[in-house]
C-alpha cells in the first residue's frame, strides 16, 4: 500500500497542472513502488492505463469527461479540487482574455491559503503600464522623487491615490526605496517571476500599451509623437529575423523584406510585428 507520510506535492503551489500531475505520480511512487499509471488508471476509472503519461507529456489534455476521475485518484479536498479545475481551465485556455482571469482567479485563491502575495505584486507591476512607468520615472531624479513630482508627471493620466499605490507597490516589490527625507530612489533590484506570471502579464501590459499608443494618435501632434510604417512580403523561416530586426531601423527591414524571394504571407509592421493574412487570424 501507499505510504501515506510521503509528501505529496501541493496544489496551490503550481501552475501548471501537468508538472503537479508529474510530481504527484513520482512522489506516490517513491511511496510505494507497486504504484504506477495503471493503478492510476483504475482508480480515475480510465480505458488507457497510459492516460496519465499522455496528459503529463503534454500529448493530451484533460477535458470535463475525465477530470472527475483525476479528482477521485488525486484524493484532493474541495477548495484543492477547484484550484485544480481552474488550473487545468487556465493551462488549456487559448483565450487571452479568459487566461488572464482564470490566473486572476487562481493567484485569489492562493491569496485565500495565506500564502505569499509576492507573485501578486509582481503580476499587478508587469501587467499595469502605470507601475512601470513610474520606477523609470523614479530613476530620472538622482538626488531621490518625491510623491507629488511623481504624482504632478501624471496629473493627466493618474490620480494621486494612483500615483501612491504605484509607488508603495514598487517599494513591496523592492524596487524603490524611500531614503530619510521621504524620497523615493531605485533599489536596482530584479523581478525573478515565474514563466507564467509573466506570459499572462506582459500581454495585459502590450494591450495597454496599444491602447494609449491610439490616444497619441489621436491626441497628441506630430511634433511630439512618432508613428511609422511599412508593409512587407515575409517568408514564414524569416519571422524571427524579423523579430531581431524590429530594434533597428525601419529602412533595414524593408531591404531585408525585398530580398525574400517566395513570401507566403503579409505582415505590418508598426510597433507590433503581426501577420495580417493567412490562418493566423
Amino acid at each position: 500500500m501507499y505510504n501515506k507520510g510521503a509528501d505529496l506535492p501541493e496544489i496551490t503551489r503550481y501552475y501548471d497542472y501537468r508538472q503537479y500531475l508529474s510530481d504527484f505520480y513520482r512522489a506516490k511512487k517513491g511511496g510505494n513502488p507497486d504504484y504506477s499509471y495503471r493503478v492510476f488508471a483504475r482508480m480515475a476509472s480510465l480505458g488507457s492505463p497510459s492516460h496519465l503519461k499522455m496528459v503529463i507529456d503534454g500529448q493530451r489534455n484533460l477535458s470535463h469527461r475525465t477530470i472527475p476521475g483525476y479528482l477521485r485518484a488525486l484524493g484532493l479536498t474541495k477548495p484543492d479540487r477547484e484550484y485544480f479545475e481552474t488550473l487545468v481551465q487556465f493551462n488549456q485556455a487559448s483565450d487571452m482574455e479568459r487566461r488572464q482571469s482564470l490566473f486572476e482567479k487562481l493567484l485569489a485563491s492562493r491569496q485565500k491559503r495565506g500564502l505569499t502575495p509576492l507573485e501578486k505584486y509582481q503580476y499587478e507591476f508587469l501587467s499595469n503600464w502605470q507601475h512601470v512607468v513610474i520606477y523609470v520615472l523614479v530613476g530620472l531624479q538622482s538626488e531621490g522623487a518625491t510623491v507629488e513630482w511623481v504624482q504632478r508627471q501624471l496629473s493627466k493620466k493618474l490620480s494621486p491615490a494612483e500615483a501612491q499605490h504605484s509607488l508603495q507597490l514598487l517599494d513591496k516589490l523592492d524596487l524603490i526605496e524611500e531614503d530619510e527625507v521621504g524620497r523615493w530612489h531605485q533599489t536596482k533590484g530584479a523581478l525573478s517571476t515565474p514563466d507564467e506570471v509573466k506570459d499572462v502579464a506582459i500581454r495585459k501590459y502590450h494591450s495597454e500599451m496599444i491602447r494609449l499608443g491610439l490616444v497619441s494618435l489621436r491626441n497628441d501632434p506630430p511634433e511630439i509623437r512618432e508613428f511609422n510604417g511599412v508593409t512587407l512580403p515575409v517568408d514564414a523561416a524569416s519571422v524571427e529575423k524579423f523579430k531581431e530586426m524590429i530594434r533597428k531601423f525601419r529602412k533595414e527591414m524593408n531591404q531585408y523584406a525585398s530580398s525574400v524571394e517566395q513570401s507566403d504571407s503579409v505582415y505590418q509592421l508598426n510597433i507590433q510585428f503581426f501577420p495580417i493574412l493567412g490562418d493566423h487570424q
